[in-house]
């Protein structure tokens, strides 16, 4: 999410009507996050795919009454919808090993209290929720599934920075909103 995107939905609550490729991105979202439900072995391509195909049967069933937007044209448009959406998932695969991650957290709501003359009262309060937060050797990872278009890093250094930098911008604030409850949890 960019960050006017951000500003307008969590900010204003300015809600934008849902359409074809923001309801694939909440498919493939929902198939990841019940992936983490399976046993470690379960963890695979097939699965996957079979649940992003029980998320998008669930939500039809359950938006029909609320009269979901009519997305495809035709059956032949939301079948290549759901392939394009496999194919996200497939890429997610190709990029870890989901049998191999033991998410330390998932689905975690972080919030950063901010002082501000802007805001009423003179704090703001930003939140969000984290994907999925891993405990490595490493350290901590946050991931947060995207399904969008990756960033075309065919430039010069400085721009491929800059492109960085606007792409990553909401895993620092997630970073910044947990890194007090990180440390105190450390101690």
């Amino acid at each position: 999410m960019c960050p006017q995107s951000y500003l307008l939905s969590y900010v204003l609550k300015v809600r934008q009507r849902p359409n074809a490729v923001m309801m694939k991105g909440t498919m493939c979202h929902a198939a990841l996050e019940d992936l983490y439900d399976l046993p470690a072995q379960n963890r695979t391509r097939d699965n996957l795919h079979n649940l992003l195909r029980r998320a998008w049967s669930d939500e039809k069933n359950k938006t029909r009454a609320k009269d979901l937007p009519d997305f495809f044209g035709s059956v032949e448009e939301e079948i290549s919808w759901g392939r394009d959406a496999l194919g996200l998932l497939d890429n997610y695969m190709a990029l870890e090993d989901p049998s191999s991650i033991s998410p330390a957290a998932r689905e975690m709501w972080v919030r950063l209290n901010i002082s501000t003359p802007c805001a009423e009262g003179g704090r703001f309060v930003a939140r969000g929720i984290v994907d999925r937060l891993d405990d490595g050797a490493g350290g901590l990872a946050i991931t947060d599934y995207k399904s969008g278009k990756a960033p075309d890093l065919k430039y010069s250094e400085a721009v491929n920075e800059r492109i960085r930098e606007e792409k990553f911008w909401q895993l620092k604030v997630y970073a910044a909103m947990m890194k007090d409850d990180v440390r105190r949890a450390r101690l």
